[in-house]
């Protein structure tokens, strides 16, 4: 039988961040300016409970798996693959947070497509509510797809050539792939 490794013990730091940590849970508002200042010292705390969408995200996928353990860690799973794809492999704050965006809107169209087909025999007023939430979600999606898309398009750096004839030409440094087809190719007249 494996014998557990005993528990560092706790430093100074430790019992501080513990005590501080159980009077704000009991809303003692003596501990605020402590706890505030503990925050500004350690910023990656604040993500424990700051995390907005993290939290919607965690609840809309309970929500969703209630108790079937497997369908939680699997969404977990992709909605993590999801975001990373989407943001890329140095996205910036921005891009970061509207690929969260992202992917909360891609669960909740899903969640209302599931809700959809599980809907059985309803009355009219309930499945118009459950288009609704459809309708609304795919539009909250496809918002979000538009400004992520829009925001790295501006994003890209725009080359500016000025000649000595005073000509100007500017040119994208990297277009998107098939970006505007009906552009025409820079130096044709039409």
């Amino acid at each position: 039988m494996a014998r557990k490794k005993p528990k560092p013990p706790m430093t100074e730091a430790d019992r501080r961040e513990d005590i501080l940590h159980r009077m704000i849970l009991k809303n003692d508002n003596n501990a605020v300016p402590e706890f505030q200042e503990l925050l500004g010292q350690r910023p990656d705390l604040a993500d424990i409970g700051g995390n907005m969408a993290q939290v919607a995200e965690e609840t809309l996928v309970k929500g969703i798996a209630a108790e079937r353990l497997w369908i939680r860690e699997m969404l977990v799973a992709k909605l993590k693959t999801m975001r990373t794809e989407l943001a890329g492999p140095q996205p910036s704050p921005i891009e970061k947070l509207l690929a969260e965006r992202v992917v909360a809107c891609w669960l909740q169209i899903y969640h209302a497509d599931a809700m959809d087909a599980e809907s059985g025999s309803i009355t009219f007023a309930q499945a118009d509510y459950i288009h609704r939430r459809q309708d609304r979600a795919h539009r909250r999606f496809l918002s979000a797809v538009k400004t992520l898309a829009t925001v790295r398009r501006l994003a890209l750096p725009t080359l500016v050539a000025v000649s000595v004839t005073g000509t100007v030409e500017t040119k994208e440094a990297k277009p998107a792939p098939m970006s505007r087809p009906w552009r025409l190719p820079a130096g044709t007249n039409n």
